[in-house]
């Protein structure tokens, strides 16, 4: 990945392993982490952007790059965010995050863990 040995602070570095992997999002190669998220949320945009180049085509397909889940604590999807909603300047994904850390904080969200040795 060129881009990242000139990006800042990177100061050259240059990883000797892979930092990213091709995750299908859609389609029949669809990985099951997308099909679990995508079913918990409706779909961020309304229309179908054309071409699309995978099938099977469903509403709740992720439409664009950067499409967001809010995940919570619990490990459950909250909202999805399309792609035009810019995380740095959201006032909306700004209080979706609020919202959910005061569930966290006010111990509305319980987490078990299991330790297995």
């Amino acid at each position: 990945m060129n881009g990242l040995k000139y990006a800042r602070p990177g100061h050259g570095f240059v990883p000797n392993f892979n930092l990213t992997k091709k995750t299908e999002v859609n389609g029949h190669n669809e990985h099951p982490l997308y099909t679990y998220i995508k079913s918990e949320c409706p779909p961020a945009w309304d229309r179908v952007v054309q071409p699309i180049l995978y099938e099977p085509i469903y509403t709740s397909d992720v439409r664009w790059n950067f499409e967001k889940f809010l995940i919570g604590r619990d490990g459950h999807p909250v909202y999805r965010y399309a792609s035009t909603i810019d995380p740095r300047t959201s006032q909306m994904l700004d209080a979706d995050i609020a919202v959910e850390i005061k569930k966290t904080l006010h111990g509305h969200v319980k987490v078990t863990v299991d330790i297995v040795g």
